[in-house]
């Protein structure tokens, strides 16, 4: 299977909860006789489970606590790349897809020697000692793989070869005679080690990496991973970060499926598709809403690999790492820049690739953007990004670096799906388990049947959770929430004033304003 990483449930040993008060969860634990190994930089506790103990009859064991918010499984995200196909080919069709060079030309900062936004790159570490990676530009990072799943100094050294791969085609040195050219070479690599060297981690241990990350000023967040389970904690992690001003890049995973899939499906993160030399969309590349937010090259790319070396790779794991660059290139050009520009200009820049129908907004990005389920917005175009500012002198040399026409491996697409979810300023889910969001308007949004995720964003909103057993958030502005259903709902509120209609089994975050409860 090309290669992102993907999260299983298989051999998880811990399961993550979530309780009203955080700063006593341990406490909480230890009152139940089972063992605290540490809460989650979200808040989130760690619960170890014993011998012949199962996740499930541990799972209901919290959810029944009315002091639990939620609780999950903490699955293990697993690492698997593509073999190589040819070594060391020097052929970078991928840059003359995204119009890189002519990007560098329009904003020189680009290919300046140092001084770029700070691209973390989550994964199996990265090879600091890579002919293209030494220049001193790859950080001192955080390793998370522990017991308790805290980051810590330690190695993060690339024991796999996945996180490696990703960095370099971010940003490898430009200019210095070797290898290839990344496309964000001026900014440094703060590398946080989730995955082991046979590229597994836990979710929470992830989830740490991206909170860590943002807290230490990366303004990008690379996370060329994921898995089909809903995670709380890992989206919580995603919204923590944006909070912090970080643009959140996320694999769309390479399935072929139209299957949510995490975090890239989390509220706020950009899910990233991947295209191959033709634009067309790669065999492999999940799809829909809201996996893709844009697409990228990510068919026969050639990338670094430890003990400098380079090879052919494939997968949604290429293509975040250009969106990446593309987001760290922009928060550079500009760094007042917030993270929700940059991501709309991702959105309003790239190219209506791939020669397929582009329609409707899902995610409410900009008046008049058209979407389409395997590009999403597009495919990025960095000229186009890059020139939305006004064109800078033009001082230094450009790369010498050839950008040869793309060529097409052969592909076959996968058939687009149009997801369930329309994009309005009112907006109902399907039959299936939803994630529906808001924008900055007044909203009203309804999760209709299933297990929905539906978050009001700014703005006065109304969101009614239907049936089924529901996350539903307010977020800001003065809300109105009604989740009663019969079925256990979460509410949280957010800032504002807002107005919960509750049954009497569910459960309230505190700081809601007005609570009704029926029952």
């Amino acid at each position: 299977m090309p290669g992102a990483a993907h999260a299983s449930s298989n051999g998880a040993k811990t399961v993550l909860v979530r309780f009203e008060a955080p700063a006593t969860g341990a406490l909480e634990v230890l009152a139940e006789g089972d063992v605290p190994l540490g809460r989650t930089l979200t808040g989130v506790q760690r619960v170890g489970l014993g011998p012949g103990e199962s996740v499930r009859e541990k799972l209901a064991e919290y959810e029944s606590r009315p002091d639990v918010l939620y609780a999950e499984p903490d699955p293990i995200a697993r690492a698997t790349l593509a073999g190589p196909l040819d070594p060391r080919l020097a052929e970078q069709w991928a840059l003359g897809s995204i119009h890189a060079v002519q990007g560098w030309s329009i904003f020189p900062g680009s290919y300046a020697a140092r001084g770029g936004a700070t691209i973390a790159v989550l994964d199996t570490g990265v090879d600091a000692t890579h002919e293209d990676l030494n220049d001193g530009r790859v950080l001192s990072g955080m390793n998370c793989l522990n017991a308790t799943g805290t980051c810590l100094p330690g190695s993060t050294e690339d024991d796999n070869g996945h996180g490696t791969m990703v960095a370099g085609v971010a940003a490898a040195a430009a200019n210095n005679n070797t290898g290839i050219a990344g496309t964000a070479f001026s900014s440094s690599i703060l590398p946080v080690k989730v995955l082991d060297s046979a590229g597994r981690g836990s979710y929470s241990a992830i989830t740490n990496g991206i909170v860590w990350a943002a807290s230490q000023g990366a303004r990008v967040i690379n996370l060329s991973l994921g898995g089909f389970e809903t995670s709380n904690t890992l989206c919580d992690a995603v919204t923590r970060a944006r909070m912090l001003g970080a643009v959140v890049v996320v694999a769309a995973g390479n399935e072929a499926s139209q299957l949510p899939m995490f975090p890239a499906a989390c509220p706020g993160a950009v899910g990233v598709a991947a295209t191959d030399g033709s634009d067309r969309p790669a065999s492999f590349s999940n799809f829909g809403a809201p996996n893709v937010f844009v697409a990228a090259p990510g068919v026969s790319v050639v990338a670094p690999h430890p003990g400098n070396t380079y090879a052919l790779s494939s997968g949604t794991s290429i293509a975040a790492g250009y969106v990446s660059a593309l987001s760290a290139l922009l928060f550079t050009q500009s760094p007042g820049r917030s993270g929700d520009e940059v991501k709309g200009l991702l959105a309003t820049t790239a190219d209506k690739a791939g020669g397929i129908g582009y329609a409707g907004d899902p995610y409410g990005t900009c008046s008049g953007c058209t979407w389409s389920a395997t590009h999403g917005y597009g495919r990025i175009n960095i000229e186009r990004a890059l020139a939305v500012s006004a064109p800078r002198a033009l001082t230094p040399a450009a790369p010498a670096v050839s950008t040869p026409k793309p060529r097409a491996p052969k592909h076959d697409a996968p058939k687009p799906h149009l997801p369930d979810r329309a994009a309005a300023v009112s907006m109902t889910g399907g039959a299936g388990p939803d994630v529906v969001q808001g924008g900055h308007g007044d909203d009203r949004l309804s999760g209709g049947a299933g297990a929905d995720v539906l978050l009001g964003g700014p703005g006065n909103d109304r969101i009614n959770g239907g049936r089924g057993r529901d996350r539903l958030s307010g977020q800001g502005g003065d809300d109105i929430i009604r989740a009663r259903d019969g079925a256990q709902d979460v509410v949280s509120c957010g800032p504002g004033r807002d107005t919960v209609f509750a049954d009497r089994l569910d459960k309230i975050a505190s700081g809601c304003e007005t609570v009704m409860r029926a029952g």
